[in-house]
């Protein structure tokens, strides 16, 4: 007898909706089931069941406010009982998405948090992928605006042959026109493979067959231990831009090609690295790169907002706005994700520049 496939979990799932505008939504707790163990006579064991936090799917202009999603959690596969007549086989777990916006048209995310995202476990076969936000399936115009990806991990290398799996944070795959400005993806967490495996990286941010993507104000920290900040993806031929924003302690590349290098794909400017691999893999590397610590107040303790002595504060790119920086705004927008917010910091003796209403 076959063992039986865990549940599917789904918090909330929207589809085929028009012009709908959700406000101080939290979502928390999606946990999918686990796979049955097969009994006897060659009866594998059952996979694990997905988890999806938020579906949007085939909808247009949803709009949510005040996001909070924590806790989607995949379901682990189970193992198979080897002693058994017929060797009945294990089975993988599945994926744990946050947020997954298909097909949709206009969808906007503010203020949000997507947090404490994991993938199933399986037992002698692959685990599965922990994904905080993805992008999909010729969705457009999708706007990210002030939001953290945070604690997106892959369940590690359980027994036997198992590589673990991909932790992703954000991921934008053949769609278009999205643009992501006040992020912060921190505690992104490669899953460990077992001995003699190579373990599957995570990643910060993947873009794949998309166009139209644009990037301003991203701060990201704190990813690995296996791990790129940002990746481009097989047919990937549109440029990518990204500014004013800060890429610090990371494992591997700060920007990579996954199956070539980013060259003619990746532009960057008005950006701080710090403690990660700083050679571009063919990414091109503008005016305005710092490669300096950006002195944040407690990066350990979650905090990245910056110190009044950080090199970040005034570093933004000539004409970005930063009007939404509180006096003394220094006449120039801070890097990373909190630049051009009311929760910008002040350099000590700057002089503020009055802006127009």
């Amino acid at each position: 007898y076959t063992g039986t496939k865990g549940v599917d979990a789904f918090g909330v799932h929207i589809v085929e909706s028009e012009n709908v505008e959700f406000v101080d939504t939290t979502i928390a707790t999606v946990e999918a089931g686990d796979g049955a163990t097969g009994t006897q006579y060659g009866g594998d064991a059952g996979p694990g069941g997905k988890a999806i936090g938020l579906s949007i799917e085939s909808s247009t202009l949803t709009t949510f406010k005040i996001l909070s999603l924590e806790g989607v959690n995949g379901g682990d596969g189970a193992a198979g009982p080897y002693n058994s007549p017929g060797d009945a086989g294990p089975a993988p777990g599945d994926v744990a998405l946050g947020v997954v916006i298909s097909q949709s048209d206009g969808t906007r995310l503010q203020d949000f948090n997507v947090t404490s995202i994991k993938g199933g476990g399986g037992i002698h076969m692959n685990s599965r992928d922990g994904v905080g936000v993805i992008i999909k399936s010729d969705s457009t115009n999708t706007e990210l605006i002030r939001g953290h990806i945070e604690d997106v991990a892959a369940a590690p290398c359980s027994a036997g042959w198992n590589p673990g799996a991909h932790a992703l944070g954000l991921v934008i795959d053949e769609s278009s026109g999205t643009s992501a400005t006040g992020l912060v993806l921190t505690k992104i967490h490669g899953a460990s493979g077992c001995p003699g495996v190579t373990p599957q990286p995570a990643t910060a941010i993947t873009v794949k067959g998309a166009s139209q993507t644009l990037f301003s104000h991203l701060t990201l920290h704190a990813i690995g231990p296996i791990s790129d900040g940002i990746r481009v993806g097989a047919g990937q031929q549109d440029p990518i831009l990204i500014s004013n924003s800060i890429f610090s302690t990371i494992a591997g590349h700060a920007l990579t090609g996954i199956d070539a290098p980013a060259s003619g794909q990746l532009f960057v400017s008005s950006s701080l690295f710090h403690e990660c691999d700083t050679t571009s893999d063919g990414a091109t590397l503008g005016s305005g790169i710092l490669e300096k610590n950006p002195n944040f107040v407690d990066s350990e303790g979650g905090d990245l907002h910056l110190k009044a002595s950080s090199p970040a504060i005034d570093a933004g790119k000539s004409g970005s706005d930063f009007c939404n920086e509180p006096e003394p705004n220094g006449g120039a927008a801070n890097l990373g994700a909190y630049g051009n917010t009311d929760e910008a910091t002040s350099k000590i003796g700057s002089s503020h520049v009055p802006c127009d209403d």
